[in-house]
């Protein structure tokens, strides 16, 4: 058996500042800060929702302003990963 990077849960969850996602979320959705036609994420635009197991691993989720999308974070070795996804109704609380 291969050892996969990441974890299936944290050791104890992370203390994330939403700043953490605004740089990641500009460059994914291509928002350039000298364009002025564009509004680039905030970290006001992110607001916690909780714990939720997404495919057996534990991930952190926060709604995302305007966006029906959520940003998450997940175990990846001794850190986190930064990420989006939906949030599905069939996701377990932890």
């Amino acid at each position: 058996m291969i050892d996969l990077p990441f974890k299936p849960s944290f050791d104890e969850l992370p203390d994330i500042d939403p700043e953490q996602f605004v740089e990641y979320f500009n460059l994914e959705f291509g928002i350039s800060p000298d364009n002025p036609n564009e509004k680039p994420f905030i970290a006001t635009d992110f607001s916690y929702i909780g714990v939720h197991e997404v495919n057996g691993i534990q991930t952190m989720f926060w709604s995302v302003a305007g966006q029906d999308i959520c940003a998450t974070i997940q175990p990846y070795e001794d850190s986190y990963m930064i990420g989006m996804d939906r949030l599905s109704g069939e996701s377990n609380d932890s």
